[in-house]
């Protein structure tokens, strides 16, 4: 008896292990089909592959960000540049390049199509899970265009593992994590004849780090053998905050990167392969590989600017500094110099001198609902006020001011609501504002998208902003200096995507003038500090004022390492502004920094500079240098920020950040955030003010005055502007801009919801604790617990965009285990759940339609008794478009009817033009995100790759008025509307015996009251 129960007990404990493999298996699975979606647009986009091999993994084409676009671009050309490296290294052997986790890579294919003299010799064996494989083979195995580069096909038939072989081509199935799997793989390798080249592409960095460590191990063994290895680290540790949102956007699809968490610097990865026998190993970051010209010449990362506008330089640095390739070869190699260390510029780090290094600052975080999130605007200071206008926000561009000031009490969490002031007349971003001598602001430039620069300039009147003359060409990110009662702008970009060529001097009177450089002229560049130099500066010379230009970005997309001294020479007005520019010489003593970026901000005060923020090319950017000093010696002080006592430590990533020197020793940082790739993104709601001298502890913290955007739809005066009368949720009537991003936001308790629910936008919230159902709901789970042969009723569309007014699919009724392998298959069905008792009256309930799920799903209690409709996204990812209820005109909703005319995508889904000037918000869910959709939204959904399953919870947020008869789906006008409609109907049908010229002019005044009407409620 005893016997039989311990049996029992680990046959359980068995089987509870199998179950979590399996659960873990399928989560790795699950990344390869965003990757490949990510991989398939870089294809297209970038290399104009219509008709490239991954088309046919990749059933809806899907146009990423610039950011990810170029991000998978860099990925792919790394892993490309191993295997290229490789096989020039050895053009007469024999070779074999085995990809472990291969998913539905096709870089196999693409070498022997594209380099197929550089391939004779070689074999390419894809290794991954034997489910994926085997979908994969039946692709390769289907297609001419794959088959014909496999040469002659050995066998159809499977034998053991290897799922297909051919003389340039295999497939093996194999589970990297099982020892035996393991061991028949080296059989298999062992029959090849020739060296062999393991790629690991972001594949082993999901495992276990004992498993991934023993695939190091194993590989080792093999005695001609190369090893490429391309992964995540955290460079900077995990509490960065670009690592900090990578690791949480793992964790949240539950395939955390565990490789990168055990081994997070370089040398812990390099570490790794010599325990485990390799004998040569180099590693760099992919930001080290991009700026390497051997790898990426410059024309060609140039060129890239041409394809496709990019100014996200700042995430794509974080970015290609969080991934690294490394090369590791083992005893009987000959590591080549093409295998080591990229031989490109190395990051020139300086030493610095640390003592008393340590800045001290009060951080000021606001209250919920008072959070400035702005990052790339402008800013106007003085000693009591700070005003900080356009920029971006959650919502896309702004128009709109927020301003900080002192704190009044010492209660300084309370924030007062107040009209900020010099709210801008349009939307701009990456623009300059300059205090001028007279105590007036200039605002020039800026952008409206990486192809739009604007030429608009702006003085400060009072709390008001007037027009002066525009400059020559548009641009933006560009550096500005005082001098005199004038303001010189160096660099910037057009919107071409040239950089600007000449320098430019601003006056009041004169307006603007070309300036002639004597002597050197610094190589062209945007995203550079200058600041004006004070006389004190030992290196300044006798002309009448001196400026300093350091860093900045190249025409080739490579930060500059060079410094520059600026000489006003004269302002005659017959020969116009000129300066004469040297290179000084920099001090630097103690641990390395590293003082050129791009996108720092260099801020004067008194006697010296101090620079903030900005990316490097190095790796420094750490809390002991979050603030550099460089003093009138030009000498280079690093700081370490640290809170005052009792204070929050301040948690923000200096991008897109204003600073504002507010008195002789205070700074104020501000503002600043950034998109982590595809990961999600971060804000800088902390207010920081600094004390610049060592060991001093502020006394007065700044606070938010307004950190609410102001309304853009009213003037400063507070009243309704009807000129701008759609745009009061900050979009932009620019197509290309469309649609903006919805934001992302955290809740604790169900009056933080309430708050959002209040302010009518819609939210994705994060971290909600909604149920087991996003491990769970796997399709083998859904199967085995609603079950296979179940009835269900399904809409089968042959077409990509499913219409409910067009009715273009049919209802079909088949088992749930057939959906279920059509949608898996990549079929065109969509199954919008019904009740099960009475499916003509009632809306679905999960708790009486599916009980053996039911319990996996919970509504978080934050969110429990609020009435809002919410959408809860369980399995894969959705991307849905938001339309505010103010475009209904816009949409083509036929009258009585809650679905639109429009079809809104295209055939390669990407927006449809008639939508493309219709301001929208984006949502691209993943699993555990909750999207909060305000009444009266409209809105339209596809899936992003793969299978969607998603929990809809509705609530009417009325108690009466809504039109009688069956709600199943939750979308019931109110009953106003339906009695509004046949008022409609009687006015147009008391019009019908007058002429039409009259009845049209009547009818249309009566519409634009009507009009008139809706805007005033």
């Amino acid at each position: 008896m005893v016997t039989s129960q311990a049996s029992e007990i680990r046959q359980r404990v068995e089987t509870a292990k199998e179950r979590r493999k399996r659960i873990n298996d399928d989560m790795i699975m699950h990344t390869n089909g965003s990757c490949i979606v990510s991989k398939r647009s870089v294809e297209k986009v970038y290399h104009g592959e219509d008709h490239g091999f991954l088309r046919h993994f990749v059933q809806k084409f899907q146009r990423r960000s610039p950011l990810i676009n170029r991000g998978y671009w860099l990925r792919m050309r790394a892993v490309e540049h191993a295997v290229r490296t490789f096989l020039s290294n050895h053009p007469h052997e024999n070779t074999c390049i085995v990809n472990l986790g291969c998913g539905y890579d096709t870089l196999p294919f693409k070498f022997l199509a594209k380099e197929p003299q550089l391939c004779e010799h070689s074999k390419f064996i894809d290794v991954d899970y034997r489910k994926l494989l085997e979908k994969k083979c039946e692709v390769i195995g289907a297609k001419d265009c794959f088959r014909g580069l496999c040469g002659q096909v050995e066998s159809d038939v499977q034998t053991q593992n290897v799922l297909f072989d051919s003389n340039q081509y295999a497939a093996i199935a194999a589970d990297l994590q099982s020892e035996s799997d393991l061991q028949q793989l080296k059989q298999i390798l062992n029959a090849q004849d020739g060296r062999l080249l393991f790629i690991a592409e972001v594949s082993m960095t999901y495992m276990a780090p004992t498993d991934a460590n023993n695939v190091i191990k194993w590989a080792s063994s093999f005695p001609k053998a190369t090893f490429s290895l391309l992964e995540q680290y955290l460079p900077l540790g995990e509490s960065h905050r670009f690592a900090e949102t990578m690791l949480q956007h793992f964790s949240k699809l539950q395939s955390p990167i565990r490789c990168a968490l055990t081994s997070p610097s370089l040398e812990d990865q390099k570490q790794r392969f010599t325990a485990n026998g390799w004998t040569e190993v180099s590693a760099s970051s992919l930001w080290s590989f991009w700026t390497d010209d051997n790898s990426i010449s410059a024309e060609e990362r140039s060129l890239l600017d041409e394809v496709e506008p990019f100014d996200e330089w700042e995430e794509f640095i974080l970015y290609a500094r969080h991934y690294f390739l490394l090369t590791a070869q083992g005893p009987l190699q000959e590591f080549g110099e093409a295998n080591s260390e990229l031989s490109g510029p190395k990051p020139r780090q300086h030493s610095t001198n640390t003592q008393d290094n340590s800045l001290f600052c009060k951080v000021q975080q606001p209250s919920r609902g008072h959070s400035p999130r702005r990052l790339f605007a402008g800013s106007l200071a003085t000693a009591e006020r700070i005003v900080c206008n356009g920029g971006y926000g959650p919502q896309g561009r702004l128009q709109s001011s927020d301003a900080i000031t002192k704190a009044i009490a010492q209660d300084s969490s309370m924030a007062m609501v107040a009209d900020a002031g010099h709210a801008l007349e349009h939307e701009t971003a990456c623009h300059t504002i300059t205090r001028l001598k007279s105590g007036s602001h200039l605002l020039v430039g800026g952008r409206l998208s990486p192809a739009k620069a604007r030429s608009e300039c702006l003085v400060t009147t009072g709390d008001s902003w007037r027009h002066v003359e525009n400059l020559p060409t548009g641009r933006y990110r560009h550096s500005t200096v005082v001098w005199g009662e004038g303001v010189l702008v160096i660099g910037g970009k057009l919107d071409s995507g040239r950089l600007a060529e000449d320098w430019l001097f601003w006056e009041a009177e004169r307006g603007w003038s070309k300036v002639t450089i004597i002597g050197d002229m610094p190589p062209l560049r945007y995203g550079a500090c200058a600041s004006e130099l004070s006389m004190d500066f030992t290196q300044t010379s006798s002309a009448q004022c001196s400026a300093i230009l350091l860093g900045g970005m190249s025409w080739d997309g490579r930060i500059l390492e060079d410094v520059w001294q600026i000489d006003l020479l004269s302002q005659v007005p017959s020969a116009g502004p000129m300066v004469r520019c040297w290179q000084p010489t920099m001090r630097f003593s103690g641990p390395s920094v590293d003082v050129f970026r791009f996108g720092a901000v260099l801020t004067p005060q008194r006697d010296e500079l101090f620079m903030t923020g900005g990316v490097g090319n190095g790796q420094d950017d750490s809390h002991e240098s979050e603030l550099l000093r460089l003093n009138n010696h030009f000498e280079v002080i690093a700081h370490r920020i640290l809170p005052c006592r009792n204070d929050p430590a301040p948690r923000s990533t200096f991008i897109g950040h204003q600073v504002s020197s507010v008195g002789p020793n205070t700074l104020v940082i501000y503002g600043g955030g950034a998109n982590c790739f595809s990961f999600g993104s971060f804000w800088n709601e902390d207010i920081i003010t600094l004390d610049t001298r060592p060991g001093v502890k502020p006394i007065t913290p700044w606070v938010p005055v307004q950190a609410n955007e102001l309304d853009p739809s009213k003037t400063n005066s507070g009243r309704p502007d009807p000129r701008n009368a759609r745009r009061n949720f900050n979009v932009t009537n620019t197509p290309s801009e469309y649609p903006l991003p919805i934001k992302r936001d955290h809740v604790g308790t169900a009056a933080d919801f309430q708050s959002i629910i209040a302010q009518r936008n819609p939210a994705i919230i994060e971290q909600l604790d909604i149920g087991e159902c996003c491990n769970k709901w796997t399709s083998q789970y859904l199967i085995d617990s609603i079950g296979r042969e179940t009835a269900v009723t399904v809409h089968c569309a042959e077409e990509d965009n499913m219409s409910f007014l067009d009715k273009n699919f049919s209802y079909v009724k088949k088992p749930f285990g057939s959906f279920m392998d059509s949608i898996e298959q990549g079929g065109r069905e969509y199954m919008r759940s019904i009740s099960s008792s009475k499916p003509s009256e009632k809306a679905t309930n999960l708790e009486h339609d599916f009980p053996a799920i039911a319990t996996d799903f919970q509504l978080p209690s934050e969110l429990a008794f609020v009435m809002a409709n919410v959408l809860c996204q369980i399995r894969g990812t959705k991307r849905l478009l938001l339309y505010a209820p103010r475009e209904v005109s816009n949409l083509q909703f036929p009258p009585g009817s809650s679905s639109s005319k429009l079809i809104p995508w295209t055939e390669d889904h990407g927006l449809s033009p008639s939508l493309r000037d219709v301001p929208a918000l984006e949502a691209n869910l993943e699993p555990g995100d909750v999207l909060f959709i305000p009444p009266l939204w409209a809105h339209t959904a596809s899936p992003m790759g793969g299978m969607s399953v998603a929990v809809n919870v509705f609530f009417k947020d009325m108690d009466t008025g809504y039109a009688v008869g069956r709600d199943v789906y939750g979308n019931r006008d109110l009953q106003a509307y339906e009695n509004g409609r046949k008022d409609v109907d009687r006015i147009v049908r008391s019009f019908k015996r007058l002429p039409a010229p009259c009845s049209r002019f009547y009818l249309q005044r009566l519409a634009d009251e009507l009009s008139e009407a809706a805007e005033k409620r």
